[in-house]
């Protein structure tokens, strides 16, 4: 198999970073593989080049539910469908990092693997930015992301704004307590939104955000 990788040069936290990946069968017999979109194999990986982390993530989610509170959770697995690439043909796939894995500026190098094969490294620059800003904050307040989107975006700004720590309601939560933090959360939402209105003229800005870490 032969695995090539596109993707941005440069991009900003909290915008989509897809990544455009082509599975070629570059042989002359049927390569038989999991349907890659599903597939555990796929994995890709971008590895700080500051600490040397790997955030990787695989194209099939493994997903967990709480089983009535406590501890107790059921893990589903996906099973993929088997797949045939013929002789000289290929597969794309174009998973999106962003929303896979809770990233942070610097620097990386991001490869994908499949078992034994493995792509092309492409350096890839993630940086904080007024764009950046206003993306967290559009996750942060909004009720219908993920729990854990929301936090790590809330984690963001309050690097930036250090009183940003709204009230998040867990899933498991019912309507009623859900409606009532959100209802507490919106003068912090209001005072946050003034203030960064504020900071667009104040100089040396983007300096700040790049030092973001």
């Amino acid at each position: 198999m032969q695995i090539t990788l596109r993707t941005a040069a440069v991009t900003v936290l909290a915008k989509p970073l897809p990544l455009e990946i082509t599975l070629a069968n570059p042989g002359s017999t049927p390569l038989s593989l999991d349907d890659p979109a599903q597939s555990l194999d796929l994995e890709m990986h971008l590895v700080d080049k500051g600490t040397g982390e790997d955030l990787s993530f695989t194209m099939g989610k493994i997903a967990s539910t709480p089983l009535g509170g406590g501890d107790r959770y059921a893990v589903e697995v996906p099973v993929p469908k088997p797949t045939t690439i013929a002789p000289g043909a290929s597969l794309a796939v174009r998973p999106d990092a962003n929303a896979r894995l809770y990233l942070r500026p610097g620097d990386y190098d991001v490869f994908v693997t499949h078992k034994q094969a493995r792509s092309n490294p492409v350096p890839v620059k993630i940086e904080m930015t007024r764009e950046s800003v206003a993306l967290l904050f559009a996750t942060a307040r909004d009720p219908q992301m993920p729990y854990s989107r929301r936090e790590w975006a809330s984690d963001w700004l309050a690097r930036l704004y250090p009183a940003f720590r709204p009230s998040l309601a867990l899933p498991t939560d019912a309507a009623a307590v859900r409606a009532q933090q959100e209802a507490g959360n919106q003068p912090l939402y209001q005072r946050f939104a003034e203030w960064w209105r504020e900071q667009q003229a104040a100089p040396g800005l983007d300096e700040r955000l790049a030092k973001l870490r």
